[in-house]
Formats: C-alpha cells, structure tokens, sequence
C-alpha cells in the first residue's frame, strides 16, 4: 500500500495512530471540563471505556516501537536511556502540577475541596516530600505519577524483549496485575497522604506493558488489522459491549451481587478489570484499521488532527494545568453550552500549542540539515 507508506515515512511515524491519540485527549478534555454535557455523552458512550485508557494502551504501543528501533538504530542501553529521560520529563511535569494543585488549594476555595493545600499539612516540608515521592496526585493530573512508575519499568521490559524473553516480561505483569485487583490499597496512588485516589498503577501496567508487546511486534500485527473483516469485527465486539454497558447502567443502576457483581468487576475502571482491558485493545485495534484507509485518501487532514496526537504529552499537561487553575477565577455548570465552548476552547489551545511547537522544530530541524550541508561543503 504505497500511499499509506509515503505518509508514514513524511510524519516519521503512524499517521493513523496520531489521529486515535488525539481522539484521546478528545475524550479527556471533555470529561475533565464538561462533566455530564452532550459533548461529554458524545465522547463516552461505551461507558467501559474512555480517553484515559486509551491514552496508556497507546503510550505503552508507541513507547514500544520507539524502544525497538532505538535498540536497532544503536543499541540497548541508548533505548533504556531515552525511557529514563521521559520518565524524568514527566516526573517533573508532575512535581510542577503537585506544586500549582497546592496554591490553587492554598487560595482557591472552590480547589480547596479537591487537592491538598496548606491547611491539610501541619509541617511546610511535609507537602514537598509527599509530592516528590508520588503521594500526592491531584484528581485529574494522577496520570502523570502513573507514567513515571511506568518509565522507570520500561528499560527492564525492553530488556527482556530484547533477549527474546516474553515470558520475563508478561509473567511479572500478570502477577502485579492480580496482586493489584486482590489487594488494590497497596497499590493505589493517593490523592493525598492517607486518602486513596482513582489509579491502580498494578493494573493499570497491565494494559501499558500488554500493549509495548503488542508494539515491540507491531510490523507483525500490523497487516491483520488492516484487513476489513477484522477492524469491522473488532468495532462491532465494541458496540456490542457498549450497548450491554448502557443496558446495565439504566436497567440495573444499583450496585448489584451475583452476575452484576462479575460484571461490574470485569468491566471495573479504576482497578482496571480484565473485560476494561481486553476492551480498550478492542476499540483501540479497531479504530486503527478504520482510520488506516482515511489516514492514506486524506493525509494532510490525518497530519493536522493528528497533530494534537503527536503531542499528546503536552496536551494532557496543559489541561492538568487548565482544570487547576481556571476553577479559581470562573466557576460554571459542567453540563452547561459554555462548558462545551470552553472544552473546544482547550482543544484549540492545544492544537495553536502543538502547531508552534511543530514550526520550532522544523526550525532547528532544518538548521541542523543547513550547518551539515555547508560542513560537507566546506570539507
């Protein structure tokens, strides 16, 4: 498929996965600043499954592929090294996100109620170690305190995967996994000290490091979910599985036992259950075959929404920020019209974020290109 190959060699990576990315952060913007709205019901109707999901599948998936040519281009200590030096960047962003979720509660009382501010510590260092050790993860931000447990891992997996040892990676995995769903207040990230928070970071490894498998092999899967008969099967599962979670939800609301009890484990979005796992693979896999075909007719259109994709880490902090700091200055209904308008707000301030921060690299990009030509020249 020659047009599919030229977009991907032009961007230096899946034009397609860029576009699923950015329907991520989609989902996420809406669900953090437009709670409940039309917009919101518009970019969560499976209920099992979200943004934030998708957003971890995909960062274990595109981790993996750089990991593995990182590893061929050089070798493995440079693709352990480049993990470490993501791990840090965003072990940064989250200790600046702790440190703007404390003045925002230290001064804001609509934040007050929702992260740790200076009357919740009795010490002035106590809140600095709580947030250098991931103690503290306010609500919409605790992502990032995920990521960094799961950067600091990545070099023992691409190890394993490198020596051709599966089983190093997924044995390990699958225990945490169980050991998260049997015991989850060991392994849940606090929102603050004492007071547990949403993530489970040993099952929600399970879907990253299940998902760097699945790209470490990627030239191998790749071609399958291209064929029609299976990214239409694939959305279909989704659907079905979306019509049976709306049918729980407004036929059965209350908490059940029994049948209900399995299924609303299963299908659990915190501690993630297996059936929120194998679905995230689902929509994740079929969108991909999907949007393939659109990424080769319209590439430019899949480059430009792919854009907010491609940067996909930006983007989330700058919400973190957005959620922080915007609560303190105007308060509104979620549900409401300018809660939509202000969620397409956000996106558009990514989207101008991401356009200037493609132009600058295209800058140095091209300036490095220019001082090697005259280099060669002059030699």
């Amino acid at each position: 498929m020659p047009g599919r190959d030229r977009v991907t060699k032009t961007a230096g990576r899946d034009p397609a996965i860029d576009v699923i990315r950015a329907l991520c952060i989609v989902s996420m913007t809406f669900a953090h600043v437009a709670y409940g709205s039309p917009a919101y019901r518009a970019t969560h109707g499976l209920l099992w499954f979200d943004g934030a999901m998708g957003f971890v599948l995909l960062s274990g998936f595109v981790v993996a592929i750089v990991q593995r040519r990182t590893l061929e281009r050089v070798d493995l200590g440079a693709a352990q090294a480049k993990a470490l030096r993501r791990g840090r960047l965003v072990y940064l962003a989250h200790v600046g996100i702790c440190a703007l979720a404390f003045v925002a509660a230290s001064l804001s009382v609509a934040q007050s109620v929702d992260y740790a501010g200076v009357d919740d510590f009795t010490s002035w260092w106590e809140p600095i170690v709580a947030a250098l050790t991931l103690q503290i993860n306010p609500r919409n931000a605790s992502i990032l305190s995920l990521y960094v447990i799961l950067l600091l891992l990545t070099p023992l997996a691409t190890w394993a995967l490198a020596r051709g040892r599966t089983m190093l990676l997924a044995v390990p995995a699958a225990g945490l996994f169980v050991l998260g769903t049997l015991l989850p207040g060991l392994f849940t990230l606090p929102r603050v000290p004492g007071i547990p928070g949403l993530i489970n970071w040993a099952t929600w490894q399970t879907l990253y490091f299940a998902a760097f498998l699945a790209g470490w092999h990627w030239t191998r899967i790749r071609g399958a979910l291209l064929r029609p008969a299976v990214w239409i099967s694939l959305l279909g599962a989704a659907i079905l599985v979306g019509a049976l979670a709306q049918a729980r939800v407004r036929l059965w609301p209350a908490e059940g036992d029994g049948f209900f009890a399995m299924l609303d484990a299963l299908f659990d979005d915190g501690t993630l259950g297996v059936g929120t796992i194998a679905l995230a693979f689902t929509v994740v896999a079929g969108l991909y075959g999907a949007l393939s075909p659109f990424a080769e007719r319209w590439p430019r259109l899949a480059a430009e929404v792919g854009r907010v994709g491609r940067r996909s880490l930006d983007c989330y902090i700058i919400l973190c920020i957005l959620v922080l700091v915007v609560p303190a200055f105007w308060q509104y209904e979620t549900r409401s019209l300018a809660a939509m308008v202000y969620g397409a707000g956000v996106l558009t301030l990514m989207y101008g974020w991401c356009r200037v921060r493609d132009a600058r690299q295209h800058r140095r990009l091209s300036a490095a290109a220019s001082a090697s030509g005259h280099a060669s020249a002059t030699i």
